[in-house]
């Protein structure tokens, strides 16, 4: 045995893949994982009516999380769950382990086990985009589902088929936002339309009629109503840009409710999104916002109170798009964007953060320090910036300065490895110059005051220039790492409006730079950014209307450049963007999100989509293959390549945390499952490698090895054959 491996040690077979294959399954080697930063969106949440320690939480990327202790701790709950933006959710009253999930491209999805398993429940809905439900308590088996675009259907059987309801002034494309059944009346429901108002049903959907006057306008933006259940007849709409209105008969009459105390002071009280009525205690009401946390009211709207005490910090607007009251206690929850679930046990007078093991953020943007490569950054949506220093295994995070903590981009100095730089949703650029420990703002004065800053670029052989993408400022640029130099770097071509998600840097020419944009296609800059040349190619490979997620530069040979778009996959041009190749075969899904080249064999070229796929092609995007497993369902937002080991990936994903792959084509999500046998054959003279993977068959493995070893000598022997055949040419030459 000792001879046979010294053999294949010989013959170029990997020992780490040998070893593999005289392992079982449960020695094979895994994955670590990272579950993700704690927080993310939260656009619904439930209480248990019976067990009102027990909380659902419907989130933008993350499924559903259920928590059993009052919102200590949180865990996943979306087996069977196919599309994990939960824009709804709905408790069956009667049966309290019932309840339903509205999702926006799944449609609806029923759990008859508190959420342990999901199915899904769409026959006859037609749209599947559900933002709103509602169940009638009388009979249970009834249930309304309010659509983007197709109005209102109903189901009389719990889900298992659907019809549309949408008679009378209702029209049959209303973008309904939300659903209020009136308890005390049978068959009496509301619909709050976004551009329409609201609408009243008293015969179950039969017929509806329009229910706005000249306080409420025919044409309102209704996103939250609330029944009063301790005033019949009274109800709240809260509206984009007009705040809340309250009807005390039935949605016949509506009278303002937004006196000073709710303010359309920036970033503009008055959009209110969410609504909760005390069920105990009349006329107390609450109000989420966007941008301006919570309003509280004890007095039925006719005054109201900021609350947001531990909800908000310094420069740190918070969106409340879910409110929740525990009934006859003084606590209640809200969801907001980003930053997860807070609690508060004393009618909103306080806030603390309740989302332990609520990890549905994004992972934005991954970074490797070129000088430390097991060092590892992550800038998410929810928490900002989180440190490894041990390849991923643990992290923590830093952001300590950090005022916005939706981070889009993260760059590091390749010089002075220190200093990192973050790129916000609404605060510009962050800097820090000790690793991350503090940061600072680095903005300019009013230049990037504001800004939301997509990409960050910097010089890859200095610490200057550093380019920022925006969305509506094009390319902003600093020559003098101070944050008062930053100067518009557009011209009349891209100009300081444009939409800027991705930049690349020529590493070999380092005024030469890319620019992907929302809406129009790829612009290179020859000059440091001086001026702009779009660069979109022709039909039928022209971007130039194409939605650029992502840019990737061949580090060889760097007029090779790779776009990744919404909708039309990977884009490759070989003269620096002059043309353009659609290269997506075997890329089944055309929505790329993030690309990452090799930089020892840069044919290897990885992409990753939503949907949790990930793909890789060996030939420099000629072909494409998907990476065996799917990560968790969730979208891969980002890549990294471990520079000093290139068969080490990072994947960034929504929702599911950090992926890290150690085989070429095998991820891991930590779970101990994906064993098999592996055996690497070389394939180019670099030492890159191809991964053929076996499952387990006990003691075939001996045999699989030995076909590896069979495979490898034929291949070395044409390899040899047509070196001599190409130098037999030369010499008779």
């Amino acid at each position: 045995m000792t001879r046979l491996l010294a053999r294949w040690l010989a013959l170029g077979v990997s020992f780490t893949a040998l070893s593999i294959f005289m392992s079982s399954p449960a020695s094979a080697a895994v994955s670590n994982t990272w579950p993700g930063a704690e927080g993310g969106t939260i656009q619904a949440l439930a209480i248990n009516p019976n067990t009102n320690t027990t909380i659902y939480a419907g989130t933008e990327v993350g499924g559903v999380y259920k928590s059993t202790d009052g919102g200590a701790s949180w865990s996943a709950f979306n087996a069977g769950l196919t599309d994990l933006n939960v824009q709804a959710l709905a408790i069956d009253p009667v049966v309290i382990a019932t309840l339903y999930a509205g999702t926006k491209e799944g449609g609806v999805f029923r759990s008859t086990d508190g959420g342990k398993t999901w199915s899904q429940k769409i026959v006859g809905l037609t749209n599947l985009n559900v933002q709103a439900l509602a169940i009638d308590p009388d009979p249970n088996s009834t249930l309304y589902a309010g659509t983007n675009g197709a109005g209102v259907f109903k189901s009389n059987d719990r889900g298992d088929s659907w019809s549309a309801v949408n008679t009378g002034d209702l029209p049959n494309n209303a973008n309904v936002q939300a659903l209020a059944f009136d308890t005390n009346t049978a068959s009496t429901v509301y619909a709050g339309t976004n551009g329409g108002g609201v609408f009243k049903t008293i015969v179950g959907g039969t017929s509806w009629i329009s229910v706005n006057n000249a306080a409420l306008p025919n044409n309102a933006n209704v996103r939250a109503l609330a029944m009063d259940p301790n005033l019949v007849t009274t109800l709240y709409a809260g509206t984009i840009g007009d705040g809340v209105f309250k009807s005390t008969n039935g949605g016949t009459t509506w009278i303002d409710v937004n006196n000073a105390d709710l303010p359309p002071i920036p970033p503009n009280n008055t959009d209110v999104v969410a609504l909760a009525v005390d069920p105990g205690t009349a006329q107390r009401l609450y109000a989420g916002t966007i941008g301006g946390g919570v309003f509280r009211s004890t007095t039925g709207g006719t005054s109201w109170t900021l609350s947001n005490s531990g909800l908000t910090t310094v420069n740190q607007p918070v969106t409340v798009l879910a409110l929740a009251i525990v009934p006859k206690t003084t606590t209640l929850y809200n969801g907001t964007e980003f930053r997860g679930v807070f609690k508060s046990t004393d009618l909103a007078v306080t806030w603390s953060a309740s989302s332990e093991g609520l990890t549905a953020s994004r992972t934005q943007a991954l970074i490797i320090d070129p000088d430390s490569t097991s060092t590892l950054y992550a800038g998410t949506d929810s928490a900002a910036v989180f440190r490894s220093t041990d390849g991923g295994n643990n992290f923590s995070a830093r952001n300590n300065g950090m005022l916005n903590r939706n981070v889009q981009a993260v760059a590091i100095d390749f010089v002075n490895t220190d200093f990192l730089y973050a790129g916000t949703r609404a605060n510009g650029v962050f800097q820090s110059t000790d690793g991350g420990f503090l940061w600072n703002l680095f903005n300019g004065g009013a230049m990037l005051s504001g800004t939301n800053v997509q990409s960050i670029a910097i010089q890859p052989n200095g610490s200057v220039p550093i380019y920022a993408g925006t969305n509506g400022g094009g390319v902003l640029k600093n020559t003098t790492n101070s944050p008062l130099t930053w100067s518009d770097s557009n011209d009349a071509n891209l100009t300081n409006t444009a939409n800027v998600q991705a930049l690349a840097i020529n590493p070999s020419f380092t005024n030469t730079l890319y620019a992907g944009t929302n809406g129009e296609g790829v612009f290179r800059s020859t000059n440091g950014g001086s001026s702009w040349t779009a660069v979109n190619g022709v039909a039928p490979n022209d971007l130039t209307n194409l939605n650029v997620q992502t840019l990737a530069i061949d580090p060889d040979v760097t007029q090779t450049v790779y776009a990744g778009t919404n909708g039309g996959g990977v884009f490759k041009s070989t003269n620096g963007g002059g043309l353009w190749t659609a290269v997506n075969n075997g890329l089944t899904n055309p929505n790329v999100q993030t690309l990452a080249i090799d930089s020892v064999d840069t044919n290897i070229i990885y992409a990753g989509t939503d949907f949790g796929s990930l793909f890789i092609s060996l030939d420099g995007g000629d072909n494409w293959s998907a990476i065996g497993g799917a990560i968790s369902g969730a979208d891969v937002l980002s890549l990294a390549i471990d520079p000093a080991t290139t068969t080490t990936l990072y994947a960034g994903t929504a929702g599911a945390g950090l992926f890290f792959l150690t085989e070429r084509g095998e991820p891991s999500d930590g779970s101990g499952g994906g064993g098999g046998a592996s055996c690497f054959i070389a394939t180019s003279a670099n030492g890159s490698s191809m991964a053929l993977k076996f499952q387990p068959l006990s003691v075939i493995y001996i045999l699989l090895a030995l076909l590896c070893t069979t495979l490898f000598v034929l291949f070395r022997k044409l390899k040899l054959r047509e070196v001599v055949f190409k130098t037999a040419r030369v010499k008779s030459k």
